[in-house]
């Protein structure tokens, strides 16, 4: 799942939590990360998932579905 989040700080804190629930992440640009479920069987479920965790820890995000 691709996240927009433009605050170069914030972003580097995103990759580190999700980091910490074991996900993938990668710089796609200066605006976007990438983010790897690697557990999840399918790329709904990792969708469910990185969505519970950020619901969980109440962060504000905008995805972009590609």
């Amino acid at each position: 799942m691709r996240v927009r989040l433009p605050d170069p700080v914030l972003r580097a804190d995103l990759r580190d939590f999700f980091d910490r629930w074991g996900c993938v992440t990668y710089e796609v640009n200066d605006e976007a990360i990438e983010v790897i479920v690697p557990d999840a069987p399918a790329e709904r479920q990792g969708r469910r998932e990185l969505h519970l965790y950020l619901g969980v820890s109440n962060w504000n995000f905008s995805t972009d579905p590609s």
